[in-house]
């Protein structure tokens, strides 16, 4: 996609401006997952959706053991939440890929939204398209794969997914977003959100934005290349 090249180097013009300006939207849908720069914008708009939804919010707290610093480290690097709040209704993303032996494609996958149809103890069940639900059970962590001793995080693979950090969305591809990139500072945070989705016609901006930072190495870099 030319207008990824342009992000990498920070210079987004001509063409590839005037046809990602045709992808701000004023009034996108409410679960269209948000893409932000601050935690403060996230949890504010996740919990007005929440807020939103009939029923008493279910309150999941991750299983953690093993050395503080190891626990510490999952839990901020993680896109799973180490408390997880959800209700029937919510928009949820999986945070890890699920194979079934005898299927043809996966249960689910990183990135995939999906939206709660029940919260059970040990099991939440997620409608994932017309009339298929899933059933997603705990997932495990582990700091080092190799260590026995070191530390675990078990939680269930979802996380809201009405709006997450650009940071956060590290990883993940999604089939649609709207992006809030006006306040993009850190080098390449740009160019990671418009990145996190699959197509154009997925693609949507808050607001036009200024500029893409880049760092002045990966400017040398990409010339260098060329």
């Amino acid at each position: 996609m030319r207008a990824l090249a342009q992000f990498r180097i920070g210079n987004v013009w001509g063409d590839t401006a005037r046809l990602l300006q045709s992808r701000v939207r004023n009034f996108p849908a409410a679960n269209l997952t948000r893409l932000y720069t601050h935690n403060v914008q996230v949890d504010k708009w996740n919990d007005f959706q929440l807020a939103g939804l009939p029923g008493n919010e279910s309150v999941l707290q991750a299983e953690q053991t093993g050395p503080e610093y190891q626990r510490e480290f999952l839990t901020k690097n993680l896109l799973t939440p180490a408390t997880l709040r959800l209700k029937p209704g919510a928009l949820v993303s999986f945070t890890v890929n699920k194979n079934e032996p005898g299927r043809t494609r996966p249960l689910f996958v990183n990135g995939q939204v999906g939206t709660v149809e029940e919260i059970r103890p040990r099991l939440v069940v997620v409608r994932v398209g017309e009339g298929e639900t899933v059933s997603v059970e705990p997932f495990t962590w582990r700091y080092d794969s190799q260590d026995t001793d070191s530390a675990v995080f078990t939680q269930f693979p979802l996380r809201l997914a009405w709006a997450m950090t650009i940071h956060k969305a590290q990883g993940l591809t999604l089939d649609a977003a709207y992006l809030d990139i006006r306040a993009a500072r850190e080098p390449g945070q740009a160019y990671v959100a418009v990145s996190r989705v699959r197509t154009l016609s997925g693609l949507h901006f808050k607001e036009w934005f200024r500029g893409a930072h880049v760092s002045p190495e990966a400017i040398r870099f990409y010339e260098a290349l060329a």
